[in-house]
């Protein structure tokens, strides 16, 4: 069963394959694609641990994740920021907005994000609700209240 960071990165390929041809033209890489990915979020939201678990090289560059999904060899040069900025418009080709199931302030942060980048131009964003596993029982109070903010933003939720 493919994971939600292994299904983001297919949804990437589905949306950024006219980006990539426009980035990749001309240069000869070891990889089948090429992406660069804003992870972004406030501070211990769990971005760093979210990308380690994902990588296949033990000797990655900084900033560097490679990924075989599909018999493709996928690379990501990610950047970790804790706040979105509207020049990141050109540098990345899409953005992951990761925020804490155990702190509610972090969610609040997180969809100002989301409403940030969608201010721009076209850039794929989804959020992610990390840290799932520190909540004892998911019914929490919080977890109303995130899936009506989200539904009515029109925000696609990933856990």
């Amino acid at each position: 069963m493919p994971t939600v960071f292994q299904f983001l990165v297919r949804q990437f390929l589905l949306k950024l394959e006219a980006v990539h041809k426009e980035l990749c033209s001309g240069q000869i890489d070891e990889y089948d694609r090429h992406f660069r990915l804003l992870i972004c979020g406030g501070s211990n939201t769990g971005k760093s641990s979210l990308l380690s678990c994902f990588s296949s090289e033990a000797n990655q560059s900084e900033g560097t994740t490679v990924l075989r999904l599909d018999n493709v060899n996928i690379r990501i040069d990610v950047r970790e920021k804790d706040e979105w900025q509207p020049e990141y418009v050109s540098e990345f080709d899409g953005v992951v907005v990761v925020f804490a199931a155990d702190d509610f302030k972090s969610f609040e942060n997180a969809v100002e994000v989301v409403r940030r980048v969608q201010t721009c131009d076209f850039l794929p964003v989804v959020m992610i609700e990390n840290k799932i596993d520190l909540i004892d029982d998911y019914n929490y109070t919080n977890k109303d209240a995130i899936e009506d903010c989200l539904k009515k933003a029109r925000i696609r939720l990933y856990r």
